[in-house]
């Protein structure tokens, strides 16, 4: 009786086959990681911004005036807000400033200017151009 098996050629060659595709498809996962982060980042800060946006459109046409617990309520109903570092998290460092983490080692603060109704980073940070 004879078994049925593959031979060690095809075994080779199979591992190889797999082997190719596992080195080129693991990058693309991390970068895609990445991307996600980072678009995750932008969003935030666009929903931030939108919702400031339309807060202050509000005030002006009930007459009335932006406190610092508005704005703390806008923003955390779009943020959480964690004691982490970890990327994408938010911190609040004072009443009206935030830093987002880019990635392990960095972080980027964003500052409420209620006299402009304005949401940014300063343009000398590293990352500040690409997510303001």
């Amino acid at each position: 009786m004879r078994i049925k098996a593959f031979s060690l050629i095809e075994v080779i060659f199979i591992i190889s086959i797999v082997s190719i595709i596992f080195v080129v498809a693991v990058p693309k996962f991390g970068d895609n990681l990445s991307n996600a982060n980072s678009l995750k980042i932008k969003n935030d800060i666009l929903l931030i911004r939108n919702a400031l946006f339309q807060n202050k459109n509000k005030q002006i046409l009930a007459l009335g005036t932006i406190s610092n617990s508005d704005i703390d309520n806008i923003i955390n109903s779009i943020i959480t807000l964690s004691s982490s570092n970890n990327i994408g998290q938010w911190n609040k460092i004072s009443s009206n400033s935030y830093i987002v983490w880019i990635d392990n080692n960095s972080s980027l603060e964003f500052t409420y200017d209620i006299s402009n109704n304005s949401f940014s980073c300063d343009e000398n940070e590293l990352y500040c151009k690409e997510y303001n």
